[in-house]
């Protein structure tokens, strides 16, 4: 079997080392995802996850390599859609209770409460969204400056 080298933080070539090794320093995390290898044979080296299967991190990653905020997000959106329909429900309940009166007075109050409810939910629904996309954009941004680092270290090798 072919010895591996495999390249440290600073760009330090280490080894060599056997396949088992290699998976001993991926279990001690000293070789993650991203750390490059390359065989004796082969001068190009390639990233670990092509070689072996490494858990994809969750909520618990404390080495962060990876972000879950798409996941959290999208379930703070959805808690927030289920809140502003709970809101518009009791909104329209109100309303109904209001022209429930009879009173001219009454069914004109709820009827604008009913169109200045509805205007209000989308428009807050629409502000909440935005912000929600604004941050995924920004954790985006960190994912694509680490793809495009990660290309040109390939290209210096």
């Amino acid at each position: 079997m072919a010895n591996w080298y495999y390249y440290n933080a600073s760009g330090q070539e280490l080894g060599p080392i056997s396949p088992q090794q290699i998976k001993e320093l991926a279990s001690q995390g000293t070789i993650g995802p991203e750390t490059l290898l390359r065989s004796e044979k082969d001068r190009n080296p390639v990233k670990a996850s092509q070689l072996l299967d490494f858990p994809k991190p969750g909520f618990f990653d404390i080495g962060f390599t990876r972000f879950v905020t798409n996941v959290w997000i999208s379930f703070i959106w959805i808690i927030i859609i289920m809140a502003h329909a709970l809101g518009f429900i009791t909104l329209l309940v109100r309303a109904g209770m209001m022209l429930a009166g009879g009173d001219d007075e009454a069914s004109l109050v709820a009827f604008l409460v009913m169109v200045s409810g509805t205007v209000g939910l989308l428009l807050s629904l629409l502000f909440t969204r935005i912000i929600l996309e604004v941050i995924i954009v920004i954790f985006r941004i960190e994912t694509h400056l680490r793809a495009i680092r990660a290309k040109s270290e390939e290209q210096k090798n």
